[in-house]
């Protein structure tokens, strides 16, 4: 008998999709809500004869949503499917990118006209295509570079000042290093950042990457001397010291360094072939800046000396002279 009802109602085949919320999948992607009065409890396939009225709850997130109500039902045993429905039951493979494990994973679906009964994890090698895979990793790494490869401040440094080399120097023709773009397909071959990734499953290995020195090898002589020469990681100042060049995307570089350090420096330092000067944080003693400015030549004749009122009684051992350009410049 139950056999016949099912018979009877071939596009009513529902799947839970909560069974403990009573709420159904039916064959055509409906969702259905089964009525608390039915007899039927924790069927995970089942046949809807009768379907009347609307209920409306809460979804996961909170959502108030609608779903059609069963009023009548009847429990449908797995094994009944090919018997009662021969060849509508299939299996599928299908990879995506598992946000929580940072990882391509692959899963085998068992499918009722489209509706999965069941989902279990398969093997990456065995069941994916290794360029899918690799289109995959590097659609997700290239939403956030930090997050897939783990990056270091300095490696962040190293992106940023690529960004630079590829704005000041358009005729050096630098390659698309790590852009990605999704809607490309099989074309994505072309990609650096899709070379990256292949033969890699998730973001772990990404992770081993030295990304910095992967990058230099993609660049020719001409771009390698360019990038170190005109876009470099440090300045030297007059005190010797090699002080880091921070290049924030969408402003100028910044050389954040002690007063003291650059005793006897009179014009703002500049990179990109003396294009463009650099923001200079000035520090006091404590690292902490007292000015900030494009205009080197100014701060030595209109700023300094009240700072110099100020700072010489706070930081009595440390020099603050009357005229700073012939003064020698000391890292402490």
């Amino acid at each position: 008998a139950l056999r016949a009802l099912a018979m009877g109602y071939p596009d009513r085949v529902c799947v839970a999709h909560d069974v403990s919320e009573r709420r159904y999948v039916m064959v055509g992607g409906e969702p259905l809500a089964l009525a608390h009065e039915s007899v039927v409890r924790n069927a995970r396939l089942l046949v809807a004869p009768v379907i009347a009225g609307q209920t409306r709850n809460r979804d996961t997130i909170g959502a108030v949503a609608s779903r059609g109500l069963i009023r009548m039902a009847s429990h449908i045993e797995r094994d009944w499917l090919d018997e009662l429905y021969p060849g509508r039951r299939t299996r599928e493979v299908v990879v995506d990118f598992d946000d929580t494990r940072e990882r391509v994973m692959a899963h085998e679906r068992e499918l009722f006209d489209g509706i999965c009964l069941a989902e279990s994890v398969v093997s990456v090698d065995a069941s994916a295509d290794p360029a899918q895979v690799a289109r995959l990793l590097a659609q997700k790494a290239s939403l956030n570079l930090e997050r897939a490869f783990g990056l270091s401040a300095d490696d962040q440094r190293f992106l940023q000042r690529l960004d630079r080399l590829r704005q000041w120097f358009p005729e050096l023709e630098l390659p698309e290093l790590l852009e990605h773009d999704a809607e490309a397909g099989d074309d994505a071959t072309a990609s650096i950042l899709l070379q990256i990734c292949w033969g890699k499953r998730g973001f772990d290995g990404l992770r081993r990457v030295d990304l910095p020195q992967v990058l230099r090898g993609y660049l020719n002589h001409d771009q390698l001397r360019t990038l170190d020469e005109h876009v470099p990681d440090r300045y030297q100042v007059p005190s010797g010291s090699q002080i880091r060049i921070d290049y924030p995307p969408g402003e100028p570089p910044v050389l954040a360094v002690r007063i003291q350090e650059i005793f006897g420096m009179a014009k703002t330092p500049t990179v990109a072939r003396g294009q463009v000067p650099l923001v200079l944080h000035l520090l006091a003693p404590n690292y902490r800046p007292v000015q900030v400015t494009q205009d080197l030549e100014s701060f030595w004749q209109n700023t300094y000396p009240e700072i110099r009122k100020e700072y010489r009684s706070r930081y009595p051992r440390h020099p603050w002279p009357d005229d700073p350009m012939s003064a020698p410049a000391i890292r402490k």
